[in-house]
């Protein structure tokens, strides 16, 4: 290599000769280049970034310098530093004696390790510059609006954006502070032992920390126009984490579709569904507290937002009914002209065809488990013949040798649903194409099992077209408003509901539910806890349901309890997003408000 990157240097320094002689800038321009690629060979990367962390050295400290493997070097002695990314609490979420408790240990741990510094960095975002890109988009969002005027997303964010810049002319200004604990040693070894040490006893405590990268060791050691250093010595004992005000991170709640706006403060509070561990969603609230009018202005904003379907399962006629008054555009599947199609299923083979099938109609019809098994081989056989009609299930039925009353309870139940399935099927694909609100209406089909096999049913069509692709984005959201009235604990944890909560968000598939206790999923409990971590908690009275919320879901005191939610008004709710045990107060923005 070395013959060949002499070489290259002659033909730089030849370069550079000629440009200088006939005074040629394009000459020049060749040189440069062809000397930055010459510096790069000669160094590689690793060398430039040494050279680089020299002249960061010398320019802010005699002697420090930064090393490859992240440590500080000053004269002979060495550091390293950790930064905090989360607390997941503070002083609110405890009372007096935990707290107390809280701060003597963290104090205890940094005592432990000896002359640990501990840096504050406060960061404000600069008002002026925030308020005239807010300027630019908003006159961007009314030409639109101008030249649309149905484009309701458009007006959404018109109405979103006004308000925040009234905040923000009003004096408000967001800024956020990162903790860093920088740890001094005589060697490399005993700074690493005892960064590895206050690392682990930070985790004991709940605070999360990891080694600070070179942009944010430059950022912790040496002064920045963007950022106001505070170093505090580590032996104040009332100092720690823990009496800074916890809210949650700023990438759920600054970008995506509006929630509301914080009680306290007036703030806008965001959830943004893609940055989201868990797109699933909680609404939990008595009758009456404005859990359907959430759902509503959720949905809308959703699919107009992200461009995604969203079905809503609407079992009284509201929601529809709702939604019409609002003049928000949505299409309705009436059962009585838009069939389930489960025939239509997209499984690979009979024998899974057979088991989605039987499952739904099984589960709906509560059949029982040798009826079921019946229905299974009936079906098993049906789709093994290639047949694809109701009326070739009940030829199968007719022709195979089983007991005369376990066809007839078998019969009973294929009845109802070729009754059902007597109209055009659903389109599933036309759905996933078409980013806008699906309302499967059976609010007008006056039989409990008639309501609930079209909501297994479609729910299924829904799920195994979508499953069969992964990891591709939020794709489809089903709302589910009180459908526990319908769907019973056994149709949930057997049937394709239970499958949608535990995995439908492998595939794209965000579901909402909303209910007044969580008793009402009748022993389901912890399946839908698991796997559901955003709650929307509306207005409620009952002490006993706070305290076992707060217990469960968030830190509360019972002094937060008591002197906050149980006042809360019809429309006004506890927020928490994806597993932030830090909730928001927030003040719903719906249709109605």
């Amino acid at each position: 290599m070395r013959p060949k990157v002499e070489s290259f240097l002659i033909v730089v320094t030849l370069s550079t000769f000629l440009a200088a002689i006939l005074r040629s800038p394009f000459l020049g321009a060749v040189a440069g280049v062809l000397a930055v690629i010459y510096v790069y060979k000669k160094l590689g990367k690793d060398g430039i970034r040494r050279v680089f962390r020299q002249i960061l050295g010398e320019r802010n400290s005699a002697g420090l310098n930064v090393s490859d493997d992240g440590f500080i070097v000053f004269s002979n002695r060495y550091a390293k530093a950790l930064v905090v990314d989360d607390v997941p609490f503070d002083y609110r979420d405890h009372d007096d004696s935990e707290l107390r408790s809280l701060i003597v240990n963290y104090n205890r741990i940094l005592d432990s390790i000896k002359d640990v510094n501990v840096v504050l960095v406060r960061q404000s975002l600069d008002k002026r510059d925030f308020l005239s890109k807010a300027y630019v988009k908003l006159q961007n969002l009314r030409v639109q609006v101008e030249n649309d005027p149905t484009n309701e997303r458009a007006k959404a964010e018109i109405r979103l954006l006004e308000k925040i810049i009234k905040k923000i002319e009003e004096g408000e200004s967001p800024f956020k502070y990162k903790i860093y604990f920088i740890v001094p040693g005589a060697t490399k070894e005993e700074v690493a032992g005892k960064l590895e040490l206050l690392k682990s006893g930070l985790a004991s405590i709940g605070i999360r920390a990891r080694g600070a990268d070179i942009n944010e060791l430059s950022e912790a050691l040496f002064f920045r126009t963007s950022a106001v250093k505070v170093a505090l010595p580590s032996n104040l004992p009332l100092v720690s984490p823990f009496v800074l005000t916890r809210y949650p991170r700023v990438e759920l709640v600054s970008d995506g579709v509006l929630l509301g706006f914080e009680l306290l403060i007036n703030r806008a509070v965001m959830w943004n569904v893609r940055k989201s561990l868990n797109p699933h969603l909680l609404v939990l609230g008595p009758t009456g507290s404005g859990k359907t009018e959430f759902l509503i202005a959720l949905s809308a904003r959703l699919t107009s937002h992200y461009d995604v379907p969203v079905v809503l399962v609407d079992t009284k006629g509201d929601i529809t009914a709702r939604l019409t008054k609002y003049n928000v555009p949505f299409k309705r599947l009436n059962p009585l002209v838009v069939s389930p199609g489960l025939l239509d299923l997209e499984e690979e083979t009979p024998e899974l065809k057979a088991f989605a099938v039987e499952g739904v109609i099984s589960s709906t019809f509560e059949l029982g488990e040798e009826a079921s098994s019946v229905l299974f081989y009936v079906l098993l056989e049906t789709f093994r013949n290639g047949w694809r009609t109701w009326n070739s299930v009940f030829r199968t039925l007719d022709e195979l040798d089983y007991d005369d009353s376990v066809k007839a309870r078998i019969r009973k139940a294929l009845v109802v649903v070729r009754e059902l399935e007597s109209g055009k099927a659903l389109d599933v694909g036309k759905i996933e194409s078409e980013p806008q609100l699906f309302i499967i209406d059976v609010s007008n089909l006056s039989v409990e099992e008639a309501k609930r096999y079209v909501i297994l049913a479609m729910l299924t069509r829904l799920y195994t077209h979508f499953r069969r692709s992964v990891d591709r984005g939020l794709r489809l959201v089903i709302v589910l408003d009180e459908a526990w009235t319908v769907v019973s604990r056994q149709q949930m944890a057997r049937g394709v509901l239970g499958d949608i909560i535990k995995r439908g968000r492998g595939h794209g598939i965000a579901v909402f539910l909303a209910t007044q206790n969580v008793s009402d999923f009748q022993g389901l409990e912890d399946l839908v806890l698991e796997n559901v971590s955003n709650l929307v908690i509306l207005s409620n009275g009952d002490m006993k349901f706070w305290e076992d919320v707060g217990q469960r879901f968030v830190f509360l005191s019972k002094e937060e309890i008591r002197n906050k939610l149980m006042y809360l008004k019809r429309g006004e709710a506890l927020v928490r997003l994806s597993n932030d045990p830090r909730p928001l107060l927030v003040r719903l923005d719906t249709f109605v408000s």
